[in-house]
């Protein structure tokens, strides 16, 4: 399942959940992809988020990204913003809110 959210041109939210075959995998494919963040917690699991910014001339680019794990879902979100307003979706908020109103559905489908 993929969600994307545009708040306007230049900032924009990307996020995934994507199935494996166990929360362990789940969990391993957290660790491998997120070499760069700083742990936080989601839903009980370790999670990672992290920001890079690449100053471009009076300009400068925003990316955050976040990886964790619901169950047996891994989740991958990106936001960007292209100035300096961060008005793109956090995706740990993003992600916290669709488990929030879905997480039942989505662990159904966990073994």
């Amino acid at each position: 399942m993929s969600v994307h959210c545009a708040y306007g041109p230049g900032h924009d939210t990307d996020l995934s959940f994507s199935r494996r075959a166990s929360a362990a995998y789940a969990a391993a494919a957290v660790e491998a992809s997120a070499a760069n963040g700083g742990t936080v917690e989601f839903r009980g699991a370790p999670a990672y988020l992290w920001e890079e910014q690449f100053p471009q001339g009076s300009l400068e680019f925003n990316y955050r990204y976040f990886r964790g794990q619901l169950g047996c879902w891994f989740i991958s979100g990106e936001s960007f913003d292209d100035t300096l307003y961060r008005l793109a979706y956090h995706p740990l908020e993003l992600a916290e809110a669709i488990a929030a109103a879905i997480s039942s559905e989505l662990l159904s489908h966990c073994e």
